[in-house]
This record gives C-alpha cells, sequence and structure tokens, in this order.
C-alpha cells in the first residue's frame, strides 16, 4: 500500500481508499497514510467518512490526509474534527484549519481552542489565529503568555507578533516580564521586527 503512494499514482487513490473500511485497524490507519501521501482530491468523501472511524488514530491520520488536500470546502468538516474527543485528532484540525489558504477569515471555533484543556491543541490553536491575524485572539494570547506549557507560551508570543496591533504590542511588552528566559527574548526579537 506504501508503495503505491510512494509512486504517486494517483489512480491507485480509489483502491486504497476501500481499505479505509477494512477491519484491521492497522491495515485502516496505513490507508489514510497514504492517501495523505497521494493528496488526492478524488476520494474527499471516502476520507470524510473515516472520520467516523472508532480508532482515533485513523482519525488522526485522516486529518492529515485532508489537510493536504488544502480544500477550502474542507473547513467545516475540519471545524467539526476539532470537537472531536482525541486530542491528537483536535490538535491536526486545528493545524489543518491554520495551514489554510485562500480564507478572508479564521475559521470559526479557532478561538474556542485557544482555552482546549490539551496544550498541543491550544499551541496549534495560536499558531493559527496568528497565521489569520485574529485580533480578536489577543486577550486570550495574552492570558496564555502565562500557560503551563512552555511550547503554548513561545507560540502565543509568534502569534502576537503575527497580529501586530498596538493590543498585540502591549502583550509583547508584558512578556518581557515573564519568569522565561526563552518568553523574554522571544518578545524582545518579535518586538525588534515591529
Amino acid at each position: 500500500m506504501r508503495a503505491l503512494a510512494d509512486l504517486k499514482d494517483k489512480s491507485s487513490a480509489g483502491a486504497i481508499a476501500a481499505l479505509l473500511k477494512d477491519e484491521n485497524t492497522e491495515v485502516r490507519r496505513h490507508a489514510a497514510g497514504a492517501l495523505g501521501d497521494l493528496r488526492s482530491g478524488s476520494v474527499k468523501s471516502e476520507l470524510v467518512a473515516a472520520l467516523k472511524d472508532s480508532d482515533a488514530e485513523v482519525r488522526a491520520r485522516v486529518i492529515r490526509a485532508l489537510a493536504e488536500l488544502k480544500d477550502p470546502g474542507l473547513v467545516d468538516v475540519l471545524v467539526a474534527a476539532m470537537k472531536d474527543p482525541n486530542a491528537d485528532v483536535r490538535a491536526r484540525a486545528v493545524d489543518a484549519l491554520g495551514d489554510m489558504e485562500n480564507l478572508s477569515s479564521p475559521p470559526a471555533g479557532l478561538l474556542d481552542a485557544l482555552k482546549d484543556p490539551n496544550a498541543d491543541v491550544r499551541q496549534n490553536a495560536a499558531r493559527a489565529v496568528g497565521h489569520f491575524e485574529d485580533v480578536r485572539a489577543v486577550p486570550a494570547l495574552k492570558a496564555m503568555l502565562e500557560d503551563p506549557s512552555a511550547d503554548v507560551r513561545e507560540a502565543a508570543v509568534e502569534a502576537l507578533a503575527d497580529i501586530r496591533n498596538d493590543a498585540a504590542i502591549d502583550a509583547l511588552v508584558s512578556a518581557l516580564k515573564s519568569k522565561d528566559p526563552k518568553i523574554r527574548r522571544a518578545a524582545a526579537d518579535a518586538l525588534g521586527k515591529h
């Protein structure tokens, strides 16, 4: 299966997509991964259907495959995946939304993802709102400068730097007083670029 995907033979996408319904979990996982490598929009509906798989790893790999399509028509599907019970699936969905091009505004739910209980989801959400330069996120990003996760704090600084409005700059100035030297350095670098 991986060999077919490595050949980048998009004509094999249908045969691989059929394996998304295989009884063996590992087969379904590899099928989803192979379809991500192929980047074939011809199996989009099969991938979306596979988001109902009982295995979280299958769903996470399906999100990766859908993200590779960079199809703005999948925004609602990815937004719905941000509510998945599995944190890895949510994190990948948020990441995929943040990488979406050709969107004029941030998808619904990204601001809520900034408060997710999982640090990876919060980190990806910070990067996503920064990508969209969503000024509505500044208060939440400022609060994230005190997040228990260093990666989340750093992503919040990066997002504030991307947003570039007065409130974001004020938040970056306050980050210069952080207890974390990495955050102080990142804030100084960000302010130096403004």
